[in-house]
């Protein structure tokens, strides 16, 4: 007798349940019985207590305090993430090849969503690919060449916030530092690595918006934080991939980012074409601006010559595409979140603007510190700069999937749920583990008792001290906010001599407060990335009162 239509959909939906029930319940943790928080829900596990958390890292610390450096954190309808809170375990994972530990399921539906196959959502072979092809446009001697587009886009602030002061008072104003500083990473990034003006400063001191679309797409994330159903979604799509694709109000948001960034993919490739080669004389390669314009020249130009045949092929414009995309996410949310949270940092902690005025104000009186300056002879502004990043990674953990049998060793013995103690952790092809970077950065085990206070003072006299057990993470300067091995954050040296420039122009020429002392309190405000935000406020608002410098 045939199949009705009902009784062949409710078939093939049994089916898959059993499929995916059978495969989640393969995910489990290591074949050795962890200690972990309980599950609280069938469906999300022990997720709500970190993803609805204003401080997620704060829960990883309180759970590696209480179940050991690796436990077991349910996820959800039986399936379990091995969390590493061990240094040379979260190291053996983040240093293995990219073919080894693989995106999560629902990490890689994110990504391709947001920004394609692009660098940070492919894998092994075409991430090394795409990673060669990228390097060069984030290489030291690159970066170098950018100095004055770092200086110029932080004397366009300086200005603006002249003009402000002056349209008040004299002597003070208040100015929202969050958009401010979404504006520099934008047009520092669009002139740096793409050669392309998105003109974000240059709008009248009378208004913070911006007029290029894509910066309008950005500043819609920061007004609306992502609604309850959206976060919901985003939880149990942990589980169930699949629910990621619905038509939310974030996914459309999501998809006007994707659209915006492909139409400047394709305006920057055309630009780019239009100047590469002069075919007079000895047919030399014209010079152009933008780190990225110029690795993709240069590497066009190379494919061209017979005897460079071998070489690694140049992406198609589709792929191209997708790297466009990711830089604007990476270059823009990553720099303007992190400037955001130094300037917080600055108001919280008026002793420190001052020894950083001090320093920059003794040793560069009238001028401002050189390329090598600012990596080699300003200290106190490199361990301020360390100390954000230490306690405000953007990404606060890395979920991985383990593509084949591992084992995973740690850097002292951990007692098991049954008592025995082991120095290794036994991973099954198809196991989910979490490193949590920004519990790592601030683990007191790692960092001493006050590795949640705000403290640049640990990175002077050589850096952090040797009988702090931090020297063991082996990420940028023993911190994990750039992650580290084969998918270490390319822009890292980028967003570091950026964020240097701003700082040494604003805090020369400003003093940095809270527009109300008694009202500091902040909160999350979830829009493409997590973002500070005043406690009560609707949008990612951080208003800063701003005072000339005499």
């Amino acid at each position: 007798m045939p199949w009705t239509s009902i009784e062949a959909t409710i078939a093939a939906c049994s089916l898959a349940i059993v499929l995916f029930l059978r495969r989640a319940l393969t995910r489990t943790l290591s074949n050795i019985p962890l200690h972990g928080p309980p599950s609280k829900s069938l469906v999300t596990g022990a997720l709500m207590d970190v993803f609805l958390h204003d401080d997620p890292p704060s829960v990883y610390v309180t759970w590696a305090q209480q179940y050991g450096h690796a436990f077991k954190l349910p996820r959800g309808m039986g399936a379990n993430s091995t969390v590493l809170c061990d240094p040379k375990a979260a190291q053996h994972v983040l240093t293995r090849d990219t073919s080894i530990y693989v995106h999560t399921p629902f990490r890689s539906a994110f990504l391709m969503q947001l920004v394609g196959s692009g660098l940070v959502s492919s894998e092994g072979e075409s991430h090394r690919r795409q990673r060669k092809y990228l390097s060069p446009a984030f290489a030291n001697t690159e970066i170098r060449k950018l100095t004055a587009i770092f200086y110029e886009s932080a004397y366009k602030v300086k200005e603006h916030w002249e003009t402000l002061i002056a349209q008040n008072d004299g002597i003070q104003t208040v100015v929202n530092i969050q958009e401010w500083l979404n504006k520099v990473s934008l047009d520092t990034m669009g002139n740096g690595i793409f050669a392309h003006d998105f003109n974000c400063l240059s709008t009248p001191t009378s208004t913070t918006s911006s007029s290029a679309p894509i910066a309008k797409v950005f500043e819609n994330f920061g007004k609306d934080s992502i609604s309850h159903f959206d976060r919901v979604i985003m939880i149990a799509a942990q589980v169930f991939p699949i629910l990621w694709h619905l038509p939310t109000k974030g996914k459309r948001k999501r998809g006007s980012f994707t659209k915006e960034g492909g139409r400047i993919a394709k305006a920057l490739i055309e630009k780019a074409d239009s100047v590469m080669i002069t075919r007079a004389g000895d047919q030399k390669r014209k010079e152009t601006k933008g780190t990225y314009r110029r690795a993709r020249m240069k590497r066009k130009w190379d494919e061209t010559k017979s005897e460079r045949k071998a070489a690694v092929p140049l992406l198609p414009d589709m792929g191209v595409g997708a790297q466009v995309t990711t830089l604007l996410v990476a270059g823009y949310e990553t720099t303007s979140v992190t400037m955001t949270w130094l300037m917080i940092e600055l108001a919280r902690h008026p002793g420190v603007q001052d020894c950083l005025r001090k320093e920059l104000k003794v040793k560069y009186p009238t001028k401002d510190p050189t390329w090598d300056e600012l990596w080699h002879e300003t200290p106190y502004l490199d361990a301020v700069l360390m100390e954000v990043l230490r306690l405000h990674p953007l990404v606060h953990e890395i979920p991985r999937m383990a593509a084949e049998d591992d084992i995973i060793p740690l850097s002292k013995p951990l007692k098991t749920s049954q008592g025995t103690l082991v120095d290794v952790l036994t991973i099954p092809k198809g196991s989910y583990v979490t490193v949590p970077i920004g519990a790592l950065n601030r683990l007191p085990e790692l960092w001493g008792p006050d590795a949640g206070q705000f403290n640049p003072d640990r990175w002077l006299n050589g850096g952090i001290g040797d009988n702090l057990r931090a020297k063991e993470l082996q990420g940028f300067k023993h911190i994990l906010t750039f992650s580290d091995g084969p998918r270490i954050c390319l822009g890292r040296h980028f967003a570091r001599a950026q964020m240097k420039a701003l700082v040494v122009t604003v805090v020369k020429n400003f003093t940095l407060e809270f527009e109300d002392p008694t009202k500091t309190e902040l909160e999350v405000h979830m829009g493409l990335t997590p973002r500070p935000k005043m406690k009560g406020s609707k949008e990612a608002n951080v208003p800063l009162r701003i005072r000339k410098v005499e």
